[in-house]
């Protein structure tokens, strides 16, 4: 039988496991003034570096993108993780402003972004 499970506990112990166990789940890229606009194609051609796993990869923060959006701030093992802030606008309406802001035409043009 199913069992309920909360999904935000699901996905950061879900995420622990991927930061501690897989080399290159996540990465950093240095894009210089974080304040200065980024094209599409600026944003393809940045360096993507691969971070190792580590044994305890915290403190992180933790962003998803669905029907809303959450910022977590997470700390530890466990239960150590809190949401910090968060909107109910999600993907749909950010796909639609960076459409418009950063004249984005495809989805993977706004993922070269991310």
């Amino acid at each position: 039988s199913l069992e309920p499970r909360d999904e935000m506990r699901s996905m950061v112990h879900g995420l622990n496991f991927l930061l501690t166990n897989v080399d290159g789940e996540a990465f950093s890229v240095a894009a210089g003034d974080p304040l200065s606009p980024l094209s599409p194609a600026r944003a393809a051609q940045l360096e993507r570096t691969g971070v190792p796993a580590q044994e305890a990869p915290f403190p992180y923060l933790f962003v998803s993108i669905g029907t809303g959006v959450s910022m977590i701030e997470v700390t530890g093992w466990g239960d150590n993780f809190r949401r910090v802030d968060g909107s109910s606008i999600g993907g749909g309406t950010f796909w639609g402003l960076c459409r418009l802001l950063l004249q984005c035409g495809s989805f993977d043009e706004l993922s070269a972004l991310t």
